[in-house]
């Protein structure tokens, strides 16, 4: 590492307004494109940062309050979004009777923040 030299990576400021949202005809193209893709994105860091610039991290939570009748427990569930992929998703039933519906809201928001710091931490050490 000491020896290296930088090199620019053209990258674009802002990102694109527009996605084109066509499908590939042809699967095995698209997938060997996209495996060529991860193999330099995981060989190359200025790649790989200039691959994931532009990704904005979003997260869903929702929750139903006591809607098991034998416990009544509430079930939440949180997705959490990169760009426009799915990279995590979690369902889970309680173990504790939230007294409201807005406490079992509550309860899922803190879950999925927790998934997202997180992330966001492992993100930042690389």
């Amino acid at each position: 590492m000491a020896e290296s030299k930088t090199v620019p990576t053209p990258i674009v400021v802002r990102p694109p307004f527009t996605f084109d949202r066509r499908l590939f005809d042809n699967a095995t193209l698209y997938r060997s494109i996209v495996g060529g893709f991860n193999y330099l994105a995981v060989t190359r860091p200025d790649i790989q940062y200039a691959v994931n610039r532009n990704l904005e991290l979003s997260v869903y939570s929702d929750s139903d309050w006591a809607n098991d009748m034998d416990d009544h427990s509430s079930t939440t569930g949180n997705l959490l979004f990169l760009g426009l992929n799915l990279i995590s998703w979690c369902t889970k039933k309680k173990t504790r009777v939230s007294h409201s519906s807005t406490k079992a809201e509550y309860r899922a928001m803190e879950a999925v923040v927790v998934e997202a710091m997180w992330f966001h931490h492992i993100t930042d050490a690389l």
